[in-house]
């Protein structure tokens, strides 16, 4: 094993085994608490490798191989005697690819299953709901809608309403595969449909790296059975559309980078694989860069080098342009420029990678980015097996003890190098169903992971019982997660979301609400902040405020502001930056059950903001279930916020006005009732005194 690697290896196994952040799938933990937890989780594992090694005959089995994944040439004195590339009959083809082609389909029942039982196929979280959303407009043949005259109605976090246009502020990709699901019927299988191309692609990637015809498939078994894969798969997140995208890009890439191959087939690889990493950025473009990257570099070295070459290298470029093409003329069509994303358009530069302020939450530093990826890696210990085993231990050892390793294998462990590099220098914590940010690098653990068992039995002189025993480990490891793990987990999962599981389009339905506006009670937080964006306050600095001001006083200089003559001041911010004066005496809210109010300790509050208060402890839905449930023909849906609610009757007097309420006993998870205008206009007229 070489210097650098083995360092390699002791900084990934620092960070994924000290338990330096609250993270692991089980909140802070101490070094000894760790300890035992994997240690009672690798006795079974153990105890089946004890058991199998005993009974494994204690030599035979594979071959020594001079670099990990390679392969003799065809033609050359070592291929014929080598199984992976000798003559393959038709049969035996066929049977590796119907092979992959049952766990193709066992994998993809597997998500469907898990998308109805567990998330109820519907968007929950907020990513996904937003991209529904988008999903939406696209599939209604529009790139944005009109921003309304008053969009603090029916604004939202990681919605854009810029120069009179509303729509997510992420790149197109991931909406566009909703939107072609939605076409159909049933974007709820985009997830489930991608997440079976993975585990396809992932046996395709073995093979293309020189595993055996079992190994591959093995290796798309095991990528299949990964629970974090499979629940990841079950949802609407764009994360398994890309490792799916990027699968097939690496594949290939590294197809068409093996010699001997003809010029042409070599040139029409390269060129598809560039069209997959293109295609690919256009839904996660960080993920896509960090494992396009080390191919580019690859082609690059191989353009200089001659002319026989250059062609691979051209086609590969050429490929990158015609795949990126939909993503760039989206962001000049959508913001200005090609390579202006969405999330700059509402944050800021500070939403870009790198050690500097946050749009919201302390800055990012370098600590902050190791304290990161110390809680992805502790998590990802736990999730990706969902045992109490260590489970990147298997991939870390694999990588320590493999013999010297091929270009090819290089090349795919620097991609994964630089995705958690990029998520390093990223400010926002990516924990939803495990650490979703490193998910591409499902398939780099299921190859790894694969081949320990091989690696084992090389070390001892072909040792049949360390191989054996390597297997029955990880099939013990992932058979206990299964069985133990994974329902825990989803009842975890199933019970999560309780008020984002609305079906409202069924509740439209049976109500007749096609032509209604229906106003959705939203907690005096989000009330704030929309106001806040209504009155043209930044999304970056409407959450500075936020953070700093107490809700009750910034609640009355945003009304104040809203009811000030000539349309207000042209810099509101500037207005309602003193009441942050007295950030260091706030804490959580005390009229409220939601901690993310602040508010000041010990204050008596006015008449006002307690009956904001109890409005809120009445009961609250959050907008965004019904703002993934847009339609052109369908209800406007807006945020409940009482008094201004004048405006939108004044807008829509031909309209009926809904009110949607939380409701445990509708089949739907709400309910809808009309509004009452004069009990409501009762109630109004009293708030306004008593801000008064």
């Amino acid at each position: 094993m070489s210097a650098p690697r083995t360092l390699l290896v002791v900084g990934l196994a620092a960070l994924a085994f000290l338990p330096l952040s609250e993270g692991g799938g089980g909140g802070a933990l101490t070094p000894g608490g760790w300890a035992g937890r994997w240690g009672l989780g690798l006795l079974l594992p153990l105890a089946a490798a004890l058991v199998a090694g005993t009974l494994a005959g204690p030599r035979g089995g594979p071959r020594g191989l001079r670099s990990t994944g390679s392969v003799a040439r065809p033609g050359s004195k070592r291929a014929a005697a080598d199984p992976r590339v000798a003559p393959v009959s038709s049969e035996t083809l066929r049977g590796w690819t119907h092979g992959l082609a049952l766990i193709g389909l066992i994998a993809f029942t597997l998500y469907a299953v898990l998308a109805g039982v567990v998330f109820g196929a519907a968007a929950l979280h907020v990513d996904e709901m937003v991209q529904t959303f988008q999903a939406h407009i696209f599939a209604s043949g529009r790139l944005a809608l009109p921003t309304p005259a008053h969009p603090e109605f029916s604004s939202s976090l990681l919605v854009v309403d810029a120069e009179g246009r509303r729509y997510a502020q992420f790149p197109p990709g991931g909406a566009a595969l909703l939107a072609l699901g939605e076409l159909l019927g049933a974007a709820w299988l985009i997830g489930p449909l991608f997440g079976a191309v993975t585990a396809v692609g992932t046996g395709v990637l073995a093979r293309v790296l020189g595993e055996s015809r079992g190994r591959s498939l093995a290796a798309a078994a095991l990528l299949a059975t990964f629970p974090w894969f499979a629940f990841n798969a079950a949802t609407r997140m764009n994360h398994v559309p890309t490792a799916a995208l990027l699968v097939v890009a690496v594949s290939l890439a590294l197809a068409g980078l093996r010699t001997p191959v003809p010029a042409g087939r070599s040139r029409l690889l390269a060129c598809l694989a560039g069209v997959a990493f293109g295609l690919a950025a256009a839904i996660r473009p960080l993920d896509a860069a960090a494992f396009a990257a080390p191919f580019a570099v690859w082609h690059a070295l191989r353009f200089a080098r001659g002319s026989d070459e250059r062609g691979a290298a051209v086609a590969f470029a050429a490929g990158l342009l015609l795949g990126g093409a939909p993503l760039l003329l989206y962001n000049t069509m959508q913001h200005g420029g090609p390579f202006t994303f969405g999330y700059t358009v509402q944050w800021g530069p500070s939403h870009g990678l790198g050690v500097h302020e946050a749009p919201w939450g302390p800055p990012h530093t370098v600590g902050r980015g190791l304290l990161y990826l110390n809680h992805y890696l502790l998590d990802l210990q736990t999730v990706l097996l969902e045992t109490g085993a260590p489970a990147l231990l298997f991939a870390l050892l694999a990588i320590l003890l493999a013999p010297p390793l091929a270009p090819a294998d290089r090349a795919v462990g620097c991609g994964a190098l630089l995705l958690l590099l990029g998520y390093f220098a990223y400010w926002h914590d990516g924990s939803y169903l495990g650490p979703r940010f490193l998910l591409p690098l499902a398939p780099v653990l299921a190859l790894w992971i694969v081949r320990l068992p091989r690696i084992l039995g090389i070390l001892r002189g072909r040792s049949r019982r360390l191989e054996w025993a390597g297997a029955a480990a990880i099939v013990a490891v992932l058979v206990q997660g299964w069985v133990v793990g994974v329902p825990a987990r989803a009842r975890e999962y199933r019970a999560a979301y309780a008020l984002r599981r609305l079906d409202v389009p069924a509740a439209v339905t049976a109500a007749d609400a096609r032509d209604a506006v229906v106003l959705v009670p939203a907690s005096w937080g989000s009330q704030v902040l929309a106001r806040l964006w209504g009155l043209g306050v930044s999304h970056k600095d409407a959450q500075w405020l936020f953070e700093r001001a107490d809700l009750c006083r910034l609640d009355h200089g945003i009304t104040q502001l809203e009811h000030a003559p000539g349309g207000g001041p042209a810099d509101p911010f500037a207005v309602l930056l003193p009441l942050a004066d007295d950030s260091l005496r706030l804490g959580p809210s005390t009229l409220s059950a939601d901690t993310t109010q602040r508010m000041l300790r010990g204050a008596t509050y006015p008449p006002a903001c307690v009956a904001r208060a109890r409005f809120e402890r009445s009961g609250t839905l959050s907008l965004l279930p019904f703002l993934a449930s847009w339609e052109p023909d369908g209800p406007l849906f807006v945020r409940d916020l009482h008094e201004r609610d004048r405006v939108l009757i004044a807008d829509h007097p031909d309209r009926r006005f809904l009110v949607a309420r939380p409701s445990g006993a509708s089949p739907h998870g709400f309910t809808l009732s009309p509004l009452d205008f004069d009990s409501a206009g009762v109630v109004w007229a009293s708030w306004e005194a008593a801000v008064r």
